[in-house]
């Protein structure tokens, strides 16, 4: 592990635990046992990393989900890979996840509005295929936005509860049952 990779555990670490407004650099330099000064060789400041951290994640959430949209599969099982993805980005990354659902309202600004518009349009790619699928009588029709948000809440659980995510297939599997038996015809 390279020395920046280990600050950047550390400081995951830390924020997970803490909170990204709890953590200070004090923090991040204590447990790294350096000065304060030290950490400027890896982040410019707190607040930079906690961007690179959720812009990053973003980036990986709406690749995938770009893959998903853009391939042959039917609408079912596009929505069964979307799952499939929730599933893997949290059992590989649980930390980084954690923080992506819960330390983004810290972001400042422009990244704020930056962030808030690029989950609005993760959140329109769902429905996307969420409407392809009722459209072409995979799913019932429903109400769209209500199930997209359905859907959103109950892929986020499982950041919140970690401890379920010991059998990732079967974790998958019983997560698009339950998706997917409530609203397929």
């Amino acid at each position: 592990m390279t020395k920046k990779e280990h600050f950047n555990k550390v400081v995951l670490n830390l924020i997970h635990e803490r909170g990204f407004k709890a953590t200070t650099m004090r923090d991040i330099a204590s447990a790294m046992k350096c000065d304060v000064s030290n950490l400027y060789n890896y982040i410019s400041s707190k607040q930079a990393f906690l961007e690179d951290l959720l812009f990053d994640m973003n980036d990986q959430f709406h690749t995938r989900i770009d893959q998903i949209i853009q391939s042959s599969l039917t609408p079912d099982k596009q929505l069964e890979e979307v799952i499939r993805m929730y599933v893997e980005f949290s059992h590989h990354h649980p930390q980084e996840v954690g923080i992506l659902l819960n330390e983004w309202r810290h972001l400042r600004g422009e990244k704020l509005k930056s962030f808030k518009e690029e989950k609005e349009k993760f959140e329109h790619k769902i429905t996307i295929i969420l409407k392809n699928g009722m459209e072409s009588g995979y799913f019932k029709s429903l109400n769209l936005r209500l199930i997209t948000h359905f859907m959103l809440s109950s892929l986020r659980m499982l950041f919140i509860h970690p401890e379920i995510n010991k059998n990732t297939l079967q974790l998958q599997s019983e997560i698009s049952e339950y998706i997917l038996h409530g609203i397929s015809t």
